[in-house]
């Protein structure tokens, strides 16, 4: 019976100092944790928005004449200079006009040189009193008829000319043919001359726009001549560079928001009409800034804190942040460069608490 109370004595002596053990290890178990050191670099507040490529410049073509469309020159997609020959209507009646024209001119001229020498010899003789007034008169309705014949001639050449000149479609500007609405041997009447018949549609795109919009909150902060960072799906990866040019005077009272253009070169032609485009405008930018992870940013009340690692403890300390971008945050006050601070398990921490660098 001894023995057996003895072995009991020592097995609960056992147990309650293997308990004690196992508890003094719990204690002193480090919390395991991630960091990372504040270091310095640029960081940018940007206001996003996207918006559909757009050409520069975009012009509807249409023929100032009638006639039948008697030559294309260019296909969808074609590129042209400005001044290049596009089109041309056909023009054999406009110069028989012109040349019927100037034979009427030629012919009107000498007669008025021929009706100016009467008007002047008879001017002398009405001035001697050698002739009469009505004689006179009769001369001076002459001259002056022959005169305003001769100029309504003029007038109408110079309009047959201009008809002539018109009869040969050029491009406004350098750019690409960005669609072809009629074909060769078409007629071009009076009526397919307006808005609904269109020869071609030119666009200019060595230079291209973006039109967004922004936020009403955020519309403050846009000035004319900001930096812009722009990507489309085509390219990935790759940044294209542009500046606002453009902000809108006014908010839409419906979505709350104002538009902005972005105007983007494009010398390679690389950006096409209709891409998709996300924009990043810059608003501000430091290039030397603190710079820590979001992930380590905790908020108590109104207040900012971070864990600060040293010597295997934690301590709290409170920062000022400053701009905020794409899960990095610039840190004005509260901290050092080269300190680490806690990214990944810094929930639950307590000041002076002992903790395990994961690395």
């Amino acid at each position: 019976m001894k023995k057996l109370t003895f072995l009991v004595f020592i097995l609960s002596l056992s147990f309650a100092f293997g308990f004690k053990k196992e508890k003094e290890k719990a204690e002193v178990m480090k919390v395991p944790v991630e960091v990372e050191k504040v270091k310095r670099g640029k960081i940018r507040k940007t206001i996003d928005t996207y918006g559909n490529v757009l050409p520069s410049k975009r012009v509807i073509i249409y023929s100032k004449v009638p006639g039948i469309l008697e030559k294309l020159y260019f296909n969808e997609g074609d590129r042209v200079k400005k001044g290049q020959l596009l089109a041309e209507i056909e023009h054999k009646e406009l110069e028989l006009n012109i040349k019927s024209l100037k034979a009427s001119l030629k012919m009107a001229e000498i007669e008025l040189e021929r009706v100016k020498k009467d008007f002047e010899r008879i001017s002398y003789l009405y001035k001697e009193k050698v002739v009469s007034s009505q004689m006179y008169d009769n001369a001076k309705a002459g001259y002056e008829a022959t005169k305003a014949k001769v100029e309504s001639i003029k007038a109408n050449l110079s309009i047959a000319e201009r008809k002539l000149k018109d009869s040969y479609i050029r491009a406004p500007f350098s750019g690409i043919i960005e669609k072809k609405f009629v074909d060769e041997g078409e007629m071009i009447t009076g009526s397919s001359m307006m808005k609904s018949s269109p020869i071609y549609s030119l666009i200019k795109v060595d230079k291209v726009k973006v039109i967004g919009e922004v936020a009403e909150k955020d519309f403050p902060f846009l000035k004319k001549g900001m930096k812009v960072l722009i990507k489309v799906d085509a390219y990935p990866g790759k940044i294209f560079k542009g500046k606002v040019t453009e902000i809108s005077p006014s908010i839409d009272p419906l979505s709350r928001t104002g538009k902005v253009k972005v105007e983007i070169n494009n010398p390679q032609y690389k950006l096409k009409v209709g891409m998709f485009a996300r924009m990043k405008i810059i608003v501000k930018e430091r290039k030397n800034a603190l710079i820590i992870s979001d992930k380590s940013i905790f908020k108590e009340d109104s207040k900012f804190f971070v864990w600060v690692v040293k010597n295997g403890k934690v301590s709290k300390r409170y920062v000022e942040k400053g701009i905020e971008e794409e899960g990095k945050v610039e840190i004005l006050s509260g901290l050092k460069e080269g300190e680490e601070v806690v990214i990944e398990g810094g929930i639950g921490l307590k000041e002076g608490m002992e903790v395990e660098v994961r690395k």
